[in-house]
């Protein structure tokens, strides 16, 4: 567990309150670096952050984030939402929800997201599936978890994202959505011939 020197304001007390918790061993400054950049990227960017490993970096987001950004930092569980919901509590683009994550995703249901984190061993694979569906065009989804995980999740998103590993003693995988020009093109349909006479 280690912070760099331009970490966001108070993270190196936050990440101790963390790790006092059992929460944000696996931290890494690096990927944590990579995600504040790519939420700076986002004009009116909408992120979703769901599970214990993904606490940690929403710090980092917050810092990237835009002032016209949102944040909604998901748990099921009430002590942890009880713990992270201070944290956050002062900054208006922020909104923590403590509730069942399947109910939660129906709550949700026309909300996209431009960046999601998530935890993959705390939801179910309906959920996750789900969750891949509801990011936007240009999204980056970030999973944190164990390596057969993340493998399963990559493999089901082959097709129709790219995706990366960025390792870490808490394995990561990266996806975002493949373009047009990367999909597989059906074909079908009857072409009419014009008749030269």
């Amino acid at each position: 567990m280690t912070a760099t020197t331009n970490s966001p304001r108070g993270f190196d007390n936050w990440l101790k309150t963390l790790a006092d918790n059992g929460i944000g061993n696996g931290f890494h400054s690096d990927i944590a670096s990579l995600l504040r950049v790519f939420a700076g990227t986002k004009n009116a960017g909408v992120t979703l952050a769901t599970g214990t490993q993904s606490i940690p970096y929403v710090d980092w987001v917050q810092d990237g984030m835009a002032m016209n950004c949102r944040l909604i930092l998901h748990s099921a569980s009430k002590i942890i939402a009880d713990l992270i919901q201070p944290h956050f509590a002062t900054d208006i683009r922020i909104a923590t929800h403590q509730q069942d994550f399947s109910m939660f995703l129906s709550d949700i249901e026309e909300h996209r997201f431009d960046m999601i984190l998530l935890d993959v061993g705390e939801i179910t694979t309906r959920e996750l599936t789900t969750v891949v569906e509801r990011l936007t065009e240009h999204g980056l989804l970030v999973a944190f978890g164990n390596g057969a995980e993340l493998e399963d999740l990559t493999a089901r998103c082959a097709d129709s994202h790219f995706c990366c590993w960025l390792g870490g003693t808490n394995f990561c995988a990266a996806l975002s959505r493949k373009g047009l020009q990367h999909r597989a093109v059906r074909r079908g349909g009857r072409r009419r011939h014009s008749q030269v006479g």
